[in-house]
């Protein structure tokens, strides 16, 4: 049994779903016993059209300088419904 199908099984912890790829880690992130997700921040696409300035400095005051890996994220993508 892999570990989503143990996690929808267990009678105390609801059924686990599926969404974009920032969802599915927010989700993943306090049922994880074995394994970490680093920090990340996502944001949507009216944010970025709205004021790209402001989620860049969110981006920046959250994790400084340092390198960044960059990962779109939609339902459309993966499979996700």
């Amino acid at each position: 049994m892999n570990e989503v199908s143990a996690l929808a099984s267990n009678s105390t912890t609801p059924a686990f779903s599926f969404g974009t790829k920032a969802e599915t880690l927010i989700r993943l992130k306090p049922r994880l016993r074995g394994a970490t997700i680093p920090e990340f921040f996502y944001f949507t696409v009216e944010q970025w059209r709205v004021n790209c300035q402001d989620v860049l400095h969110e981006i920046r005051d959250k994790f400084g300088g340092v390198l960044l890996a960059v990962r779109s994220s939609a339902l459309v993508e993966d499979g996700a419904t």
